[in-house]
């Protein structure tokens, strides 16, 4: 095999690794947005 060949598996092998933990907990990420939104929003009424 080429190491070209090799470094293309590798990085595909990475995204979808990836890909695999962001499904593994979708409602972790779920909340962690909503919570920096929301923290975002108190911030900027409490400046008004």
């Amino acid at each position: 095999m080429e190491p070209f060949d090799l470094a293309i598996i590798d990085k595909a092998a990475e995204r979808l690794f990836e890909i695999e933990t962001l499904l593994q907990k979708p409602a972790y990420r779920l909340n962690a947005i909503t919570y920096t939104v929301s923290s975002q929003r108190c911030e900027s009424q409490e400046h008004y």
